[in-house]
């Protein structure tokens, strides 16, 4: 079942990075030429892979954790969703509850 995420007109995909059940960072992925976006089960457990890892090795270090982070992602998004366009991933400050 894949829960599907329209993109605004500017083309951005919201992704929040969950790691150890909290919510650390709210992560923009800013995309060009695509209308819609569909992120299954296993596209959202592979994210929070990504960030897992990068968390375990430089969460004492926040700056280093979101730009490895950031980093991993482009790389994950190029290689894995068909050579999708990242434009830039934006770290946004995540604070408070839903």
């Amino acid at each position: 079942m894949h829960e599907r995420s329209r993109l605004s007109d500017n083309g951005m995909i919201a992704l929040i990075c969950c790691v150890n059940n909290q919510k650390l960072e709210q992560t923009r992925i800013i995309s060009r030429g695509f209308t819609d976006f569909t992120a299954s089960e296993n596209l959202k457990k592979n994210i929070i892979r990504i960030a897992e890892e990068q968390y375990s090795q430089h969460g004492q270090n926040r700056g280093i954790f979101i730009q490895s982070t950031i980093k991993k992602l482009k790389r994950y998004f190029l290689k894995e969703l068909y050579k999708m366009p990242i434009i830039d991933i934006e770290v946004i400050n995540y604070s408070g509850k839903e």
